[in-house]
């Protein structure tokens, strides 16, 4: 963080509200002069702060929309896009009252060095299925989340009928999840084609496969590498147990059994909680959208968090 940067730091903030032409103050610390633009009765800024290293600069939001967030994208407006992915894992979601922050790198805030400093919620999804922001971008997370479940679901149906529950049925069960995503929508739906949710109305699930946007393979992509990565680890930490002490090599063994079966039941149980999610997307989808033009956005985000 540079030391220009750091001393334009204010005690107050704006937060620009579509319901209202004059903007409401928020009392804040640290702002550092930002503003936001986002959809009313959501989110507020209420930190700026430096990030994990002097090179990134991490914005803290509090929901104040009464609702979960389960979805959020912040733009810089500048081709620069971050946010919060609580879907694919079934964690992180922000509740009422609760706060997620976003990171940028200062690189992509040094439009902030001559103009405004100012950023965009542009999508925002919540558990129960509204959602608000820029259509354009709450589409480009709609489908992310769908490709998601669907991919979800299906390395779910494989964990759970893998014949082998033990350590060594993770040989057997990673080629049939994949190593090599698809490289474009078309190709991520038509790996998805025949996959149901849950109580989703299959007229959804067939409209976005017939029609691919931006966003599906993305989705698909992020619950791969999720699933991989959790595969990857449980045979870690086995094979560093097995050179352990005796005890230790006693409980990996007796514990064995069980560590393919285990993992199929919480991804069983993360393809339940995802598939109601999308029935309550689908249910909204024409009742509770809000759409907020905010301008022109690249069309792939960035870094998200997870």
């Amino acid at each position: 963080m540079n030391k220009q940067w750091k001393s334009h730091f204010s005690k107050a903030i704006i937060v620009f509200s579509f319901s209202s032409i004059m903007p409401a103050i928020i009392l804040a610390q640290d702002t550092g002069g930002w503003v936001i633009e986002a959809p009313a009765s959501s989110v507020q800024l209420t930190s700026v702060g430096q990030g994990m290293t002097a090179d990134l600069v991490k914005f803290t939001f509090t929901n104040i929309s009464g609702k979960t967030i389960i979805e959020f994208r912040v733009d810089t407006g500048h081709g620069n896009m971050t946010g919060l992915d609580a879907f694919t894992d079934g964690q992180g979601a922000v509740a009422p009252g609760a706060t997620t922050s976003v990171v940028f790198d200062t690189r992509a805030l040094s439009f902030a060095d001559t103009g405004a400093k100012k950023l965009y919620v542009v999508a925002i999804v919540y558990s129960d299925g509204s959602r608000a922001g820029s259509a354009q971008v709450v589409a480009l997370v709609e489908n992310e989340m769908l490709g998601a479940a669907l991919e979800t679901k299906r390395i779910s149906d494989l964990l759970l009928t893998n014949p082998d529950p033990s350590i060594a049925g993770f040989d057997n069960v990673q080629p049939r999840i994949g190593s090599k995503s698809p490289q474009a929508d078309n190709d991520a739906a038509a790996s998805l084609k025949g996959i149901a949710l849950p109580g989703v109305s299959q007229t959804y699930i067939d409209e976005h496969l017939a029609n691919p946007s931006p966003g599906l393979m993305g989705g698909l992509r992020r619950a791969r590498f999720a699933i991989s990565t959790e595969i990857n680890n449980v045979k870690t930490a086995d094979a560093r147990e097995m050179v352990g002490t005796k005890k230790e090599q006693l409980h990996a063994l007796q514990n064995r059994p069980h560590a393919l079966s285990d993992l199929a039941q919480q991804y069983s149980s993360l393809s339940d909680w995802q598939a109601r999610c999308i029935k309550a997307l689908d249910t909204n989808s024409r009742d509770n959208y809000v759409n907020f033009n905010f301008g022109r956005f690249p069309q792939q985000p960035g870094a998200i968090n997870r």
